[in-house]
């Protein structure tokens, strides 16, 4: 399951998976991967980078996607609390307007509240949210990505009429 955080000013969370991943996504009415070298998105715009994070929230367990600036809140949080990856970092964060980067609040390391979302679990769901191919048992995030992510340039190119 995919979650989000866009229209909060503030959140609490706990991270289930060891890594965090941030893709290059273009959005076309809808967002859609980069197709990589040659995509056709790339003559019109470069694409965003969009984070994705094994997470527990209040009521919620999975995958979220989230601005750039919440990765940079998670790095910050790990660093300080000198974790050797990102399972079991809660955090506390807010922003003034949604609009506006995630600030970190408060960090620290607890006990697991879900089971881990190792990085095929997280392939699975990203998988599953943009149609594509399901990654391989074992399969880390980046390795999916790239073995799929050229199935979209078709998708990209008729994205756009000029």
């Amino acid at each position: 399951m995919i979650t989000e955080l866009s229209r909060l000013r503030l959140a609490k969370l706990q991270v289930l998976s060891r890594g965090i991943f941030t893709l290059p996504m273009h959005y076309v009415g809808r967002t859609v991967p980069c197709a990589g070298p040659g995509c056709p998105a790339c003559d019109f715009r470069g694409p965003r980078r969009i984070v994705y994070v094994g997470v527990r929230v209040p009521g919620k367990t999975g995958v979220l996607e989230a601005c750039p600036s919440l990765a940079a809140v998670l790095v910050r949080a790990r660093e300080r609390l000198s974790a050797l990856d990102y399972l079991g970092l809660c955090v506390e964060i807010r922003r003034s307007s949604v609009r506006k980067p995630w600030e970190l609040v408060r960090a620290e390391l607890r006990q697991l509240t879900a089971p881990v979302l190792t990085e095929t679990d997280v392939a699975k769901d990203l998988a599953t949210l943009f149609r594509l191919t399901l990654p391989v048992e074992g399969e880390t995030v980046s390795h999916w990505f790239a073995r799929v992510r050229g199935s979209q340039a078709r998708i990209l190119a008729d994205a756009h009429l000029f």
